[in-house]
């Protein structure tokens, strides 16, 4: 019995992690397009955002949940 419960647990998790990064490249150039972007791929709710600059480009990192109660994190480069 315990057993079969820690294999569920790993299998969510495993789940899990594979939602948690994704990374879009789209023809994005500020924030504001990369939150209606995210909204419109995950159907979801945008938690927050931040900003980092990579090699010259920014990305948007943005904290969404999705329509399934999932909380993902969505990298959207902007075009250099």
């Amino acid at each position: 019995m315990f057993g079969n419960n820690v294999k569920k647990l790993i299998f969510v998790l495993s789940l899990s992690l594979c939602s948690v990064f994704a990374a879009a490249q789209d023809n994005v150039q500020n924030l504001q397009q990369a939150v209606a972007k995210v909204k419109k791929d995950t159907g979801g709710q945008v938690l927050s955002t931040t900003e980092k600059n990579a090699d010259g480009q920014r990305v948007f990192r943005i904290k969404v949940l999705d329509k399934k109660g999932v909380v993902r994190y969505i990298e959207v480069k902007t075009k250099p």
